[in-house]
């Protein structure tokens, strides 16, 4: 009897979930966290990094001098601020801050001002309110943009555009760094004022969703180096760490300009698992 060999693909979705290959390694974040995808991406992108403990801390509240950091590295403006080093802009913030080239970078761009009487308060916490204007501004808005009194206006404009869907909190309340990543990731995926690109695609990034990975050269030897196929198509990675035990998850690539692999961000809720199996039939 003559036997034949048919491969078949299964999809079946996982209750548990699952830590995408090449996904950043943090002693305090737990991949059921509700901001794992977010921390993930922005720690892909560059944008966040834990401490010298592979810590992020993440229900701590943020500094002001932090969250300037955080928006340099939104921007994709990370080398650029850093030559901002030197004299202070701010009264109250010494020249050998850590945090002077970023707070000097933001102020100049008239992203973060300051305070009327010329002080930032680099160390003290950002609030909601706070967080949320900025990245809004980040996004092309303004106070001739937001009508009403702040920071209602400002917080109705981020729910409108879902930038904190699912958020509880109080405006005047110091935002956790965990929101925080929350939102910075979500304003890299929405749309800018005007209709402009979105942050992503600004600096050269295409976001791909919902990618099955269905194999690379670990299990597919036809497979060039560094080289990942998926539903999409197949696509270049030149960091192969990022794509190690990576075959059957789902992920979110994002696409550098020459359509290369840049990041890979692993989704947390429920993702989809190819399973290979071999049926023998005669």
């Amino acid at each position: 009897m003559k036997k034949t060999v048919t491969v078949m693909l299964a999809c079946v979705l996982l209750i548990s979930t699952c830590l995408s290959a090449g996904a950043a390694t943090f002693t305090d974040v737990s991949v059921s966290d509700y901001f794992y995808g977010e921390a993930q991406t922005l720690a892909a992108l560059g944008i966040v990094s834990g401490d010298a403990e592979g810590t992020l801390r993440p229900y701590a509240a943020i500094s002001r001098g932090e969250f300037a950091k955080l928006t340099a590295g939104m921007l994709n403006e990370m080398d650029e601020a850093r030559m901002e080093k030197g004299a202070s802009m701010f009264a109250d913030v010494d020249s050998a801050h850590w945090a002077v080239p970023y707070i000097n970078y933001v102020a100049k761009n008239n992203i973060i001002v300051g305070y009327p009487d010329g002080t930032y308060h680099a160390d003290e916490s950002i609030t909601y309110a706070q967080a949320i204007t900025v990245v809004l501004r980040v996004l092309g808005y303004d106070e001739t943009t937001v009508s009403g009194f702040w920071p209602d206006s400002y917080i109705s404009k981020a729910a409108q555009l879902e930038l904190t869907e699912d958020m509880q909190f109080d405006a005047y309340a110091s935002i956790t760094r965990a929101d925080a990543f929350v939102l910075i990731a979500r304003a890299l995926e929405t749309e800018m004022y005007a209709g402009k690109a979105n942050l992503a695609a600004s600096y050269g990034y295409t976001i791909l969703e919902d990618v099955v990975v269905l194999s690379t050269r670990e299990t597919d030897a036809s497979l060039a180096a560094g080289e990942i196929k998926t539903l999409a198509g197949v696509y270049k990675c030149n960091d192969e760490s990022l794509l190690e035990n990576l075959s059957g998850n789902k992920v979110k690539l994002y696409l550098n300009e020459k359509n290369e692999v840049a990041a890979v961000a692993p989704y947390t809720d429920y993702p989809t698992k190819l399973v290979i199996k071999k049926w023998l039939g005669g």
